[in-house]
C-alpha cells in the first residue's frame, strides 16, 4: 500500500500503473462507499482503478497460498485535489485521522484525531451532507473531496 501510495503521490506520477497484488488486496483496491480504506480512496482519487485479470495461485511454482490478481490505475493525476483547492497532503492528513480509529463513526475519530472541538465538526459534517454517525468506510470518494474542503477552508487542520 505504502509502494502504490508513493507512485500515485509522485511527482510527475505516472499516467497509468500495472500491478500484480494478491486477490484480496485488488478487491479492497476497487471497492465502493461501504467497504472503502485508506489504500482504496488513494487510488480511487487519483486515478480509475479496475481489475483486470484474475491470477490462479496454481499459476507459481511454489503456489503461494492465495490467488493474485492484475490491476490498473489509469488516468492519474491530482486534477481533482487541485479542482478542490487541496493539496495531498492536507487531504490525507484528514482522511488518515478519520481511519485511524478503528470502529469509530466520522464524527468520532475526526473529533479525537484532529482535535476538533464536536459542534463544531457536526455542524460541518451535517452541512456536507454527512450523517456524523457514519463511518469513514462508507463515505465515498467526493464526499471525501467535499469534507476535506471544508476541514481545510475552515483552518480546522492543526
Amino acid at each position: 500500500g505504502r509502494l502504490i501510495r508513493m507512485l500515485l503521490e509522485h511527482s510527475p506520477p505516472p499516467q497509468e500503473m500495472v500491478l500484480m497484488v494478491q486477490r484480496e488486496v485488488a478487491e479492497r483496491i476497487t471497492a465502493q462507499a461501504q467497504d472503502m480504506n485508506l489504500l482504496a480512496l488513494s487510488c480511487q482519487l487519483f486515478g480509475k482503478p479496475e481489475i483486470v485479470l484474475d491470477v490462479s495461485r496454481r499459476s507459481f511454482a511454489p503456489a503461494p497460498k492465495v490467488d493474485s490478481a492484475v490491476i490498473a490505475i489509469r488516468g492519474i493525476s491530482g486534477k481533482r485535489f487541485r479542482a478542490a483547492g487541496l493539496t495531498p497532503q492536507e487531504f490525507f492528513e484528514i482522511a488518515r485521522a478519520a481511519f485511524q480509529s478503528k470502529r469509530k463513526t466520522i464524527a468520532n475519530s475526526l473529533g479525537k484525531n484532529l482535535a476538533i472541538e464536536k459542534n463544531t465538526l457536526f455542524e460541518l459534517l451535517e452541512s456536507s451532507g454527512i450523517n456524523p454517525h457514519t463511518r469513514p468506510e462508507a463515505l465515498s470518494p467526493e464526499q471525501w473531496i467535499i469534507l476535506a474542503k471544508m476541514i481545510v477552508r475552515r483552518n480546522l487542520l492543526i
